[in-house]
């Protein structure tokens, strides 16, 4: 039960502690051959069992699913750190949001593109070019962007749109939208 709960999810522990307390039963509790026990001290023997094999069998899977999210954290950190470092050694701003994008794209299976706010131009005008032909989507990064809240796909704000959007917040102001379809 200890070696299968490393590799099945916990209602084939349970299956299969119930099946081999049955098979004990049935090779090697008095009368053998037959799934009757005779003695009260093998039933409670038996129960015993498998109420044991269920415990252990719950805390390795639990144990192997701890690790799997242990490991998925620290992938993510790994992410966060590496992007720290390509913003504290940017020379290049298109340089550096194309890096941060590309890390992103690591620890999240989809599309990321990062859009900065420029001096020179209008925000929504940099949108419009990010994301040309639907309108909807710009208005709702438009929208993270004013309001400086998630919204789009997964929030709980404007829940019709296909990506989400994050508000890049500045020093005093909004400076960008972090754009993510998966």
């Amino acid at each position: 039960v200890l070696i299968l709960s490393l590799f099945v999810s916990f209602l084939y522990i349970i299956m299969f502690a119930i099946i081999s307390a049955l098979t004990w039963n049935y090779f090697f509790i008095p009368p053998t051959g037959t799934f009757v026990i005779a003695n009260t001290t093998d039933a409670i023997m038996s129960v015993v069992y498998i109420m044991t094999a269920i415990v252990t069998g719950y805390l390795t899977s639990k144990i192997r699913r701890d690790e799997r999210l242990l490991a998925l954290r620290e992938a993510r950190t790994d992410t966060m750190h590496r992007i720290t470092t390509i913003i504290a050694g940017a020379r290049n701003v298109q340089n550096c949001i194309e890096e941060i994008e590309r890390e992103i794209g690591v620890i999240l299976p989809g599309k990321c593109k990062v859009v900065i706010k420029s001096d020179k131009a209008r925000f929504d005008e940099i949108l419009r070019q990010t994301i040309t032909g639907d309108e909807k989507e710009l208005s709702v990064a438009m929208w993270a962007f004013e309001k400086g809240e998630w919204a789009g796909w997964s929030t709980d704000t404007l829940t019709f749109a296909g990506a989400m959007y994050v508000p890049l917040k500045g020093p005093s102001e909004n400076i960008g939208v972090l754009l993510y379809r998966p």
